[in-house]
């Protein structure tokens, strides 16, 4: 949960709201195939293998990636993104993310090991598979193998960051204004004023980022004007967020734009003319 407290009138203002950083993961989508574009990840999310009855990585291929990758200097994050070191909150292009793969190999005990690698975009940059039928090993003990194997190239590779490999993302469009903080105090400080209207500053928490912002009115809506932001994608004058009166006293119709700037329907209640609440819902349609 993000707060933010009014700069203007010495009238503090509480609004609270929650935004979600999303690693988009698309199956049916294809990138380069050039491994120098693990060198555009700083970081890495290794997704953790599942299997009938709750059982978890049960041929270690998970754990195995995980410390190869630490051994090449890059970053590991866990399953919390609270935990995530804030550039990589605020870009999720800055993280790779790893699958294990594992299949029959076609003969007896044996089996194919691997991995896939794709970006912010869902595309897969990189992917490697071997084959093993160690003389023997069951099953069990060629899947690692052969991950282990496949994961050579990598180990053998010149990795450092480079950031002209890391993606960008094409984010849509948004209402762009010519406001700026002095236009905004300008016409908070001529006009007479709905509660919700003002300058506010975030108190930035696991969620959300730092976002200074401007509430106006226009027309028979308000617009939450940005001011100035930590998160790249979005630049000072761009319209965050529309508010809009409803039937009920305190409670305003919403279109917020999340951090990808994909519009999210959903609705704001002003309490005690003192607490704004934006209400959301994660991937799973769960309100958070």
């Amino acid at each position: 949960m993000a707060i933010f407290i009014k700069q203007l009138n010495k009238l503090m203002k509480k609004v609270s709201c929650a935004s979600a950083m999303i690693l988009l993961i698309i199956t049916n989508s294809f990138g380069q195939q050039d491994i120098n574009s693990l060198k555009g990840f700083k970081y890495a999310y290794v997704s953790v293998l599942t299997y009938d009855g709750g059982r978890v990585d049960i041929f270690g291929i998970t754990d195995f990636i995980k410390k190869e990758l630490e051994i090449k200097g890059i970053k590991v994050l866990n399953n919390d993104i609270n935990e995530w070191p804030q550039e990589a909150k605020l870009n999720n292009c800055l993280v790779g993310n790893w699958f294990p793969t594992h299949s029959p190999g076609g003969i007896p005990n044996s089996a194919n090991g691997g991995f896939i690698v794709k970006n912010c975009k869902g595309e897969i940059v990189y992917q490697n598979s071997s084959f093993a039928s160690h003389f023997g090993y069951f099953y069990n003990k060629n899947v690692p193998y052969a991950v282990e194997k496949a994961f050579k190239i990598i180990r053998t590779m010149n990795y450092f960051f480079d950031q002209s490999f890391t993606p960008k993302i094409d984010y849509p469009e948004v209402e762009n204004t010519t406001e700026t903080e002095e236009s905004i105090k300008q016409y908070l400080s001529s006009n007479k004023l709905d509660p919700i209207e003002g300058i506010y500053k975030s108190y930035q928490d696991s969620h959300l980022g730092y976002y200074k912002v401007g509430i106006i009115k226009a027309e028979d809506k308000f617009k939450v004007i940005i001011i100035e932001t930590e998160l790249p994608q979005w630049k000072a004058g761009e319209v965050k967020a529309y508010c809009e009166f409803s039937s009920m006293k305190g409670i305003y119709s919403t279109k917020w734009y999340k951090s990808n700037k994909m519009a999210e329907e959903t609705f704001s209640s002003l309490e005690n003319d003192a607490i704004l609440t934006v209400e959301l819902k994660d991937p799973k349609g769960e309100k958070y």
